[in-house]
């Protein structure tokens, strides 16, 4: 296992994936630097999640990194934020759901929802919401996710198909609140919707 912090410029080389005996990803070269904003694009299927569960050292992989060859291995970036594709909320009240009994300040939590245009939650985190009577859309759930993620202090965002499950509204208020961190955070994001291409840094396919 590598450990390593997205601090400075980490090269990954002849990355290999396998998945179920199939050669899913073969002799790629990746890149990431600091404060920089990647989408990986492709069709479903493509192997975006593959990548992207490889990147958080939910799995192995055969790679070369800083010049020494590692088999069948994990690449541990430190301390990452994640978004996976599933949206959903614990079922508890939306503070319970977004601090994951971490302590944050207030004004900074607010700050965050104000960003996500989640404003008219901030007088409803202490309730439970009733999602069989879809108290939250869709759109809504999967923003607070995202303003969970940033409550924490990270050295990199990653974002597995986070546009895969919200509507055209949605998926603009989530790529404009990205957008703002473009030069100041290191955000992975996977998506088969790509936005405009100039709110990326890199585009990896």
């Amino acid at each position: 296992t590598v450990e390593t912090r997205v601090n400075k410029i980490i090269k990954i080389e002849n990355l290999n994936i396998f998945y179920e005996k199939n050669h899913i990803i073969k002799d790629q070269k990746l890149t990431i630097k600091p404060n920089n904003y990647y989408l990986i694009a492709g069709k479903s299927g493509a192997g975006k999640s593959t990548l992207i569960n490889y990147i958080c050292g939910f799995k192995k992989a055969d790679f070369l990194f800083e010049g020494k060859k590692y088999k069948n291995s994990y690449i541990n970036l430190k301390n990452i934020s994640y978004v996976g594709q599933k949206v959903t909320l614990l079922d508890d009240k939306i503070n319970r759901s977004l601090l994951l009994e971490r302590k944050i300040n207030r004004n900074k939590l607010k700050n965050i929802l104000n960003e996500l245009k989640l404003s008219h939650l901030i007088n409803k985190l202490n309730k439970k919401p009733n999602f069989d009577n879809n108290d939250l859309s869709l759109g809504e759930i999967q923003r607070l996710n995202i303003a969970r993620a940033f409550i924490s202090e990270f050295d990199i965002l990653i974002l597995d198909e986070p546009l895969s499950s919200v509507d055209k509204k949605n998926r603009e208020l989530i790529l404009n609140f990205l957008k703002k961190f473009k030069g100041k955070k290191t955000i992975i994001m996977s998506s088969h919707i790509i936005g405009k291409s100039n709110d990326f840094d890199y585009i990896l396919k």
